[in-house]
Parts: C-alpha cells; structure tokens; sequence
C-alpha cells in the first residue's frame, strides 16, 4: 500500500505510531509535515516511546538532531534550506541504518532522498475536530 489517511485522537496515537513503524521496517525515512503545533514532534515522540521502550522524543530545534538507542533519528530542519543541510553533513547521517523522522524537511531535500532510493514516507499532519489527520504517502523518485 502506497498510501493511508487515519483519523486520530490524541489518546489513540499509538494506532498512527505502530502503523509508521511497521510501513518502515524501522528502516528509512519519515517526513513529517504539518503547520506550527500541527502534531509533528508529538508523533515523534510516541514512535520514539515505541522503539525505545518509553523514551519519548524531544524536539531537537536547537541541535539539529537528536539520537535514540542508535536506532532513531529525529531532526528538526526548521527554516533550514537544502545547502545549509548539506554544508552540516547531515545528508551523511541518512546512510545510518534506522528510522530517520525529519520535522521541516524542504522539497528539494524531500526529492534528493526519495531520487537517492532511500525508503522515504511523508505524513502529511492536519488538524481536525477531536485529533489529528494523517495521510501517510510513500515517496517515489
């Protein structure tokens, strides 16, 4: 399946984050989209939770990057361009084996990652009455 919308409460997140994780195999890359206080770093840190056995993510806005159990990557590129991505060597980190979840990610980094041929979802985050909206879409070159 190439793509999925699921409508969910707050209190039902854990459905949206056992859903990413098992699209991924653990393995690749998640861009998480969606406006200010859209959701973004709350879903990373329910997948977090998940694959560290309850380590909630943190929002990595004044690292860059943030690194759980060297299985999780998490990266805040807000107001980052692509050149700015690239001169800090982060397209390297992409090679690591692990889930890589990308808040901001711009398009023209959204398409060097899916060209490059890596596994790349995009989870466009919408909010709705009672939740949120995620549609979950596989990214082709």
């Amino acid at each position: 399946m190439n793509s999925m919308i699921i409508d969910s409460s707050l209190d039902d997140l854990d459905r949206v984050a056992e859903y990413i994780i098992n699209i991924s195999n653990q393995n690749g890359i998640i861009i998480l989209q969606g406006d200010l206080a859209s959701g973004k770093t709350t879903l990373a840190s329910e997948i977090a939770s998940k694959l560290t056995g309850g380590e909630g993510a943190v929002s990595p806005t004044f690292s860059l990057q943030h690194v759980y159990k060297d299985k999780l990557f998490h990266y805040d590129l807000y107001r980052m361009d692509f050149e700015e991505v690239a001169s800090l060597g982060l397209l390297e980190e992409f090679d690591k084996d692990g889930l890589h979840l990308i808040e901001w990610a711009n398009e023209q980094l959204t398409a060097l990652l899916a060209r490059a041929g890596y596994d790349v979802w995009r989870v466009d985050i919408t909010p709705i009455e009672k939740g949120r909206r995620y549609e979950i879409q596989k990214l082709d070159a």
